[in-house]
């Protein structure tokens, strides 16, 4: 009788075997027990672990994925957050360019430009860039199939457009993939909104369509001040072809899909958030997203209502309050009768519910619209509890990224749902904890309420926990045990060494999937890319910068980057008034490449951090 193996069960069942296995190497393994196994893992088996390692994450869809390569991305990926793995490189104009006067001395500006952009992975693997810098746009393609591919930089001058410095200014911009050509949507803080051809050969630029804006449907025909005609935030709706943008208190929405040829196209709806103002207020919508095919989402400021949802009808938009200034008094700083909502981003992948937005009061608020509860979620800085975000990046439901409007900072807050994938699970065991020691961890180990307690937890480890795991008894060992309780994982604060006055405009991100974000300063660009230090070579290429702007110099420039974890920022309780600050910061700097480790540098292997992190002291914020 023929001896029955692993390899002689069927498909379905093998990958019933792949749902339990928690890291990529046990897929690996399983793959390389046999050739009909290794098939069967190249095919299906990757596959269906990454879905259920990263299911609220934006996974490519082609028939023709690499899962394995996959797989490796994101399980790189994943670990480099966790880590705290981020390089910061800057891209700014260059001074010579300025002191020749093609800039301040024409545009006739006190301040410089604000950087304002966005980024899109496209259906053929690459990623294309916007950056608006005044009145020009400057676009970069990037291929992800390595180095040997260099990018491609192409400028948009806007004076060749007939637009000058200050009103002609790039206000807001996306990129958007349409009928397989690449577009840019382009708003002015003139309100101009325009659609150029964003593909790289020599119809680059070239005006497509105008969005007529909506004043010129205002019966009463009332005049804007300039500080509301710019348009603050153009959003796109792929499945419906729809565009949203907002200028002053009015919501436009264009149907590119009804584009019959015309170089103007008309709105198709006209919302205006004043007419339900009170009197003497003047509400401005600052942001708008588009929750599916036939939902919106709009956040306003100095508004009763600054957080409202509604329906797309053929007859126009149903607006309802998702968030009440009166009944949000409860999770707010001070009572207010008007409120603001600076920036809002859907949380998980398709038709979601689920909405993250940054109030002026410091916050950031979850909120699912399926629930009867203004908030469901609360997440404010521990160090800074104040300081307001003006922009959002979500990545799934384990991650997002703040800008600060204030600061030249980009904080990393961790939404504290349960995580179906650790990057540790694959390390040994050990009954010693996580180093270096969190702030919290420390914080408890210093109180000399707990520290009895700690004492004994210490002192008992080798007999409170086991030494390895083990799954058929059901226990974990003390390292994979402490390394998944919020306290080890807290969030982080980033200094991005620019000037103490500047501060983050917009944020952007090609996709979920990808290892880079970018972040809009006055006058300077950053670019921030995942990569664990011990794969950063000193001598590797740099980036390459357009025609006009340079690589800032740390020793000029700016300053290397600097990370204060601050705690876990979610706020679990339920007087949310009380902000429990973090009094202990443990300040680090990132070292360069190549440098010898020191008693100070988090080590490889079971580091909480990276290994180019040196921890500059302990610091007490009282």
């Amino acid at each position: 009788m023929e001896k029955t193996t692993l390899g002689h069960l069927p498909d379905h069942l093998l990958l019933d075997i792949v749902d339990y296995l928690q890291t990529a190497r046990d897929v690996s393994r399983l793959g390389l027990s046999s050739r009909r196994l290794y098939d069967l893992v190249h095919q299906e088996g990757w596959k269906t672990f990454v879905r259920n390692a990263f299911p609220s994450w934006g996974l490519p869809r082609g028939e023709s994925t690499q899962w394995s390569s996959v797989a490796d991305r994101l399980t790189y990926l994943d670990r480099c957050w966790e880590r705290r793995a981020l390089v910061f490189t800057t891209l700014q104009e260059d001074a010579r360019k300025r002191g020749g006067g093609q800039r301040f001395t024409q545009r006739g500006q006190s301040v410089t430009f604000q950087c304002m952009l966005d980024a899109l992975l496209l259906a053929s693997g690459g990623e294309m860039f916007a950056l608006g810098a005044g009145e020009d746009l400057l676009v970069r393609w990037r291929s992800t199939r390595g180095s040997k591919h260099p990018d491609v930089w192409k400028s948009l001058s806007g004076r060749d457009m007939e637009y000058t410095a200050g009103t002609g200014d790039v206000t807001a911009v996306s990129v958007i993939e349409r009928e397989s050509r690449c577009e840019i949507i382009v708003g002015r803080a003139n309100g101009d909104v325009q659609l150029l051809d964003g593909t790289e050969g020599a119809s680059f630029g070239r005006s497509t369509k105008r969005l007529v804006p909506a004043d010129q449907h205002d019966a009463q025909g009332r005049r804007s001040s300039p500080g509301r005609l710019a348009v603050s935030w153009i959003d796109w709706q792929p499945e419906t072809q729809m565009v949203a943008s907002c200028r002053g208190s009015t919501l436009s929405l264009h149907a590119l899909s009804s584009d019959a040829g015309e170089a103007a196209l008309e709105p198709v709806v006209v919302y205006d958030v004043a007419k339900t103002a009170r009197p003497g207020q003047k509400p401005l919508l600052r942001c708008a997203k588009f929750l599916g095919g036939d939902a919106i989402a709009c956040g306003i400021g100095n508004s009763p209502e600054p957080l409202r949802w509604g329906h797309i009808r053929p007859t126009g938009v149903e607006f309802t309050s998702a968030a009440h200034a009166d009944a949000l008094d409860a999770i707010s700083i001070t009572p207010t009768k008007g409120a603001t909502v600076r920036a809002i981003e859907r949380v998980g992948e398709g038709r979601s519910n689920m909405l993250l937005s940054a109030w002026d009061d410091g916050s950031m608020r979850l909120m699912d619209l399926r629930t009867p509860s203004h908030t469901d979620a609360v997440y404010r800085d521990r160090f800074q509890p104040y300081a307001r975000a003006g922009s959002l990046l979500v990545y799934g439901t384990e991650r997002f990224v703040a800008g600060s409007t204030t600061e030249p900072v980009v904080r990393i807050f961790d939404f504290r749902y349960p995580k179906p994938y650790h990057h540790f699970d694959a390390l040994p065991c050990s009954s010693q904890p996580p180093y270096p020691e969190s702030p919290e961890v420390g914080r408890l180990r210093r109180s000399e309420k707990e520290g009895l307690a700690v004492a004994l937890t210490d002192q008992d480890a080798a007999a409170t926990f086991p030494s390895h795991c083990d799954s058929e008894r059901r226990c974990v060992c003390r390292r994979h045990q402490e390394a998944r309780h919020p306290s080890w994982r807290p969030d982080a604060t980033f200094y991005l060494g620019q000037e103490a006055s500047n501060n983050i405009f917009s944020l952007a991100k090609p996709s979920d999937s990808s290892g880079t974000f970018y972040c809009g300063l006055r006058g300077a660009m950053v670019e921030a890319t995942c990569v664990l230090g011990q794969d950063v070579q000193p001598d590797g290429a740099k980036t390459p910068a357009p025609k006009g702007w340079m690589l800032a110099k740390d020793h000029k420039t700016s300053r290397p980057s600097v990370m204060l974890e601050t705690g876990v920022s979610r706020c679990y309780d339920d007087d949310w008034q009380a902000v429990d600050r973090l009094n202990d910061l443990w300040l680090y700097h990132r070292m360069p490449p190549g440098n010898v480790r020191d008693a100070n540098v988090p080590q490889q292997d079971w580091s909480r951090l990276d290994s180019t992190f040196r921890r500059a002291g302990y610091s007490d914020a009282r």
